[in-house]
């Protein structure tokens, strides 16, 4: 009992210990509090004074480095207005000046108040708001870095296409949100960041930027652990410089799969064109069918020179006679239409029976741009080719990438490109080339990696 005693002694004891301690340190605490508190009080007139100057000085130093960096950004958006419109012969003959001259305004009364980001994606806003194809603007970072999954959109909604090694059990799947946003909502602001020359276009440029790190960025949806969430599933984004994004896909590269500008820019630079002759059994017998695929009207093959490629093309085309000729034009971004022409010549034409039995068939997407887009018009109005496909991404008078120059905005160092020639007429009642037959690419299509286009010309070929 004793022993018990003297432990509830000792706890006590320890305790009013405890409870003196806590109470002195409160008291000093307060003291100090009050001591801050009434700090000012001891001070002179002249020593607070100088206090309080401090202060406001630092705040318009603040103010100052934010007003200036305020005025990089109005001077930058006042050189893009110079010269997209100096430049431009006529650059509002498609939504008009006032249109123009309304978003230039919002836009530099907003600057103040928006982040760089912000910033930037109204000053992209503004450049496509002139409606020509070949006028642009980027950072050359945009590709850096990819999704390991090819999105694209389908009959019915946004699917994997293809994907890298590790990534293939998500082929074919629908994709319903990216980061947490609706996939739909995301491509509506990307929409309004991509050339406007026609819907086709601006939204095949949408789609492209869904593939690239450096639009979740700009939009400030990137996540902190820099994946990108697909539906529930994580991705790690692939840097642009491994081999991985260009020869790891599972599937072979198509050029009826390739929503991917970095991943279509690849494979349309190491192959620009190739022919063959396709069969389908019980359809068409071996040679009948002559498939010729342009793929770029800018790059040349440097072990396939193209009057080579020209050669062999008009030789085994006279070879086997095939009755029918297909001309796949998707996925062409332009470059110069005389490229095609160097293997499609009047001599062609002239020494095979194509254009007699009516069986030129011509495929185009919304990736058909420019030159070969141009080409789409030129095959049907020459040689009464029958188009095949979606509505192209470029109109077929649109203007020409040899009218346009690079510029730096001098502050930020964005790139943008201006354009001195004139968005006729012509090119903007017709701002796509619509196809004869429209067929679009649905989900069973992915599964059983078909071509729907070319599966129709050959079920229907007379």
């Amino acid at each position: 009992m004793k022993n018990s005693k003297r432990q509830n002694y000792v706890i006590k004891g320890a305790n009013i210990k405890k409870a003196v301690l806590l109470v002195g340190m409160l008291s000093l605490v307060l003291f100090l509090n009050a001591c801050q508190i009434n700090y000012q009080g001891f001070l002179s007139n002249e020593e607070r004074d100088n206090s309080e100057s401090s202060t406001s000085a630092s705040q318009e130093w603040s103010q100052e480095m934010q007003d200036a960096e305020d005025q990089k950004w109005l001077d930058d958006l006042e050189q893009l207005k110079h010269d997209i419109t100096w430049y431009n012969t006529s650059p509002f003959e498609r939504y008009g000046e006032e249109a123009f001259n309304k978003l230039y305004d919002e836009i530099y009364q907003e600057i103040p108040n928006l982040t760089d980001n912000e910033r930037e994606y109204r000053f992209r806003e503004l450049v496509y708001s002139i409606g020509d194809g070949h006028i642009d603007i980027w950072r050359d970072e945009e590709s850096d870095y990819s999704l390991p999954i090819m999105i694209d959109e389908l009959y019915d909604g946004f699917y994997v296409v293809n994907a890298l090694d590790h990534y293939e059990g998500m082929i074919g799947e629908k994709v319903e949100t990216i980061n947490g946003q609706k996939i739909e909502d995301l491509i509506k602001k990307l929409e309004k960041i991509s050339n406007s020359e026609n819907e086709y276009w601006q939204r095949a440029g949408a789609i492209d930027k869904i593939h690239h790190k450096f639009f979740y960025e700009l939009l400030d949806i990137e996540r902190s652990d820099g994946k990108v969430l697909i539906n529930d599933k994580n991705l790690d984004f692939i840097d642009a410089g491994s081999d991985d994004l260009y020869f790891s896909w599972y599937r072979d590269l198509d050029i009826c799969y390739l929503p991917n500008s970095s991943v279509s820019a690849f494979y349309t630079y190491f192959s620009p064109y190739e022919y063959g002759f396709l069969e389908k059994e019980f359809v068409v017998e071996a040679g009948e069918v002559l498939y010729l695929r342009f793929s770029s009207c800018y790059y040349e093959d440097e072990t396939y020179p193209l009057t080579d490629f020209a050669e062999d093309l008009l030789n085994d085309a006279l070879k086997h006679e095939p009755r029918v000729l297909i001309v796949d034009l998707r996925n062409n971004g332009g470059g110069n239409s005389s490229q095609i022409y160097a293997a499609l010549t009047d001599k062609f034409f002239e020494q095979t029976s194509f254009v007699d039995n009516g069986n030129i068939f011509v495929v185009t997407n919304n990736n058909t741009f420019s030159a070969g887009a141009i080409t789409a018009h030129v095959l049907k109005d020459k040689f009464g080719a029958t188009i095949i496909g979606t509505p192209t991404g470029g109109s077929p008078f649109t203007t020409g990438v040899t009218d346009t120059a690079n510029k730096v905005l001098k502050n930020t160092g964005i790139n943008f490109r201006v354009s001195s020639a004139k968005v006729g007429k012509k090119m903007i009642a017709n701002s796509s080339e619509i196809p004869d037959y429209i067929v679009r690419r649905t989900h069973e299509d992915i599964v059983n990696y078909n071509d729907p286009v070319l599966e129709y010309i050959l079920q229907t070929i007379d």
